[in-house]
């Protein structure tokens, strides 16, 4: 009989255990912080962090808002410190979700709502070279 694995590393383990790791919300919002960071380095700066979570199967369910359209995306993300600790006693790595998958990464795209056409821009930054335009 053949045993089919389906999206492995999807189920946290329980806190309760015998390992020198935890999954805790602090360390959980630090990265979804750190998500929101690397959204507003790629130029999507306008979306947001909102308060709250809720906790669903070991992971805290985080909410990002597009402060034009409002459109709003979700962020599963675990709080496992350290993950090499907890990765020596499962077999798979703790699985991420953005916007419900764990093989995507955020996109303006995800943030889309009627009315709204995504536009890519530049602005200026605060220590920008001269241009020899001035």
């Amino acid at each position: 009989m053949t045993e089919l694995i389906i999206n492995p590393g999807s189920r946290i383990a329980s806190p309760d255990h015998d390992g020198d790791w935890q999954n805790t919300l602090t360390v959980a919002r630090r990265r979804a912080e750190d998500w929101l960071g690397k959204m507003h380095a790629e130029g999507m700066t306008d979306v947001e962090l909102l308060d709250g979570t809720t906790e669903r199967d070991g992971r805290w369910v985080f909410t990002f808002r597009h402060k034009i359209t409002e459109a709003t995306a979700t962020l599963e993300m675990h709080g496992i410190e350290p993950v090499a600790a907890y990765e020596q006693q499962h077999w798979f790595a703790p699985r991420v979700y953005w916007n419900g998958s764990s093989t995507t990464n955020p996109r303006l795209e995800d943030f889309a709502a009627p009315g709204f056409k995504a536009v890519r821009t530049f602005v200026a930054e605060t220590s920008a070279p001269k241009t020899g335009k001035d």
